[in-house]
């Protein structure tokens, strides 16, 4: 089943870590209903979407500037009560 997240986060490093992780959506909570549609079309049918506003962070991604951004242990950094 294909994961989309849903967020109001710009951060790189959540960006890039959350494709890492593997999912095929990134998007923004406040996106117009008529663009989270396409996208979640676009998903359904095997594509990977990304908020257009994040297009200049995957460049860079892909330019090799995300190295340091390596994903973090899982779990490492849950309190008790969220494991």
């Amino acid at each position: 089943m294909p994961v989309v997240m849903l967020t109001t986060s710009d951060d790189e490093r959540d960006l890039i870590v959350s494709l890492q992780a593997g999912v095929r959506g990134y998007l923004f909570k406040d996106m117009e209903p008529d663009e989270l549609i396409v996208a979640l079309e676009g998903v359904v049918a095997g594509q990977t979407v990304v908020a257009k506003e994040l297009t200049g962070i995957l460049a860079e991604a892909v330019r090799g500037d995300a190295a340091n951004l390596a994903p973090k242990p899982a779990f490492s950094e849950l309190t008790p009560r969220e494991r």
